[in-house]
């Protein structure tokens, strides 16, 4: 039976919640599509605002992610007309919008440029904020997107602003993340390990509310796919810090032990070309699959498929990959890096392994072992799944994070009416 969670001061039962993004929808980021199918599932009334324009697959990826109906808003040449002409009528707030872009950018150029180039879309979507009253704006990225915050925050205070600050916002360093974090009705965050470098920025940890990215747990459960012996998957993007030529170089030892394995590896990016020659030159061209950017739905069966998941990331934005837990979730034996705050997502030697950034040996070793030893691999990967669906549920976890904006949204109702 579907949860439904309503808003309890919108007498209306439907809580409106903007989510406020830089592009949207992205190849890349499956889980924001994962949070708004949840949201919708709990009956939220949710949509989404990118501050840049959509790209020319917008549509076919809405479709593809299961959310057609979607209300998504972009920055279009129409869009950034209408704040132009709103600069125009209420001259005193976009100074003071600019005003603040400017002190916000830490005498960075880069900051200052594009937090500039957004103030026209920002101030038309404050517009359109005025006429829709939403209960909550969330800002799904902590970085360019707080400007907008910052401006509901100072003109708009019947909303709650929400503010998540992912490993990304939080390395990016723009100044502003931190100014409106200060002020947000409330701040997340997808891992604990952020927790010290957002205290470095001036909040409490106790203030925070650490809300993992979860899974869409029965979409895995139907997905009963037939193992395929010794099938190893590794999903990312092909640039450099992903470790991918780490990956290839561990199953080139997997292989000179196995004839039959072979590695499907799922993404796109600019390293591509250098790692199917890195391929080839360790005589891997025909066990190892390209298959580039697909939907989503073919991660899932080529992680069903697969009896090993190979993440080798040195990334450190990396911190609890959804992939990984998606890969426990259809029952992988996930070999990973320590990467920041993996301890969170699993134990090493209980749910996988563990192994420090760059050991590709010890990465190739282990998997040779469980390889070797199915029993006690068959154990691992079951254990694996049941923690995965008993802590990364998305549907609970999303819950958890609406009744976060009931009581904010509560709260400041009690407020208005006190003052």
């Amino acid at each position: 039976m579907e949860q439904r969670v309503y808003s309890r001061e919108d007498k209306r039962g439907v809580m409106k919640v903007w989510y406020i993004l830089m592009t949207f929808p992205s190849p890349s980021e499956t889980f924001v599509a994962n949070d708004l199918r949840a949201l919708v599932r709990l009956g939220v009334d949710v949509s989404v605002h990118a501050l840049l324009g959509a790209r020319a697959d917008a549509e076919q990826l809405l479709h593809a992610r299961g959310l057609g109906d979607l209300k998504v808003t972009h920055g279009t040449t129409a869009n950034i007309l209408r704040g132009c002409l709103a600069a125009l009528t209420n001259p005193v707030r976009a100074a003071r919008l600019i005003a603040w872009v400017v002190r916000q950018s830490g005498g960075r150029v880069l900051h200052m440029g594009k937090g500039l180039v957004l103030v026209p879309r920002i101030l038309g979507l404050f517009e359109h904020l005025e006429r829709e009253e939403p209960d909550v704006v969330h800002l799904y990225w902590g970085h360019y997107p707080s400007i907008f915050g910052w401006l509901v925050l100072d003109s708009a205070p019947r909303v709650v602003v929400s503010l998540s600050l992912s490993a990304y916002d939080l390395l990016n360093g723009y100044p502003g993340s931190a100014t409106v974090a200060r002020r947000a009705h409330l701040v997340s965050t997808w891992a604990a390990t952020n927790l010290p470098a957002i205290a470095e920025r001036g909040l409490s940890p106790d203030a925070v509310h650490v809300c993992w990215q979860g899974v869409d747990v029965e979409r895995f459960r139907a997905n009963q796919l037939q193992k395929t012996p010794h099938r190893v998957v590794t999903v990312g993007r092909l640039v450099a810090e992903k470790g991918m030529d780490d990956v290839i170089r561990a199953f080139g030892r997997i292989a000179a032990i196995h004839a039959d394995a072979h590695l499907v590896v799922l993404g796109e990016g600019p390293d591509r070309r250098r790692l199917e020659k890195l391929a080839a030159t360790l005589g891997l061209r025909d066990a190892i699959s390209f298959r580039g950017h697909i939907p989503h739905d073919e991660v899932f069966e080529e992680l069903t498929r697969a009896e090993l998941f190979l993440f080798l990331s040195r990334s450190p934005s990396d911190r609890l990959p959804n992939v990984v837990k998606e890969a426990m979730a259809c029952r992988c034996l996930v070999v990973t890096t320590a990467t920041s705050g993996i301890e969170e997502l699993l134990q090493h030697g209980t749910h996988g392994w563990i192994v420090p950034l760059g050991a590709w040996e010890e990465a190739a070793e282990r998997a040779i072992e469980a390889f070797a030893d199915l029993d006690t691999t068959r154990l691992m990967v079951a254990e694996a799944q049941r923690h995965v669906v008993e802590t990364f549920d998305l549907t609970r976890l999303m819950a958890g994070m609406v009744g976060k904006w009931q009581e904010r949204r509560a709260s400041l109702a009690l407020d208005t009416i006190l003052s």
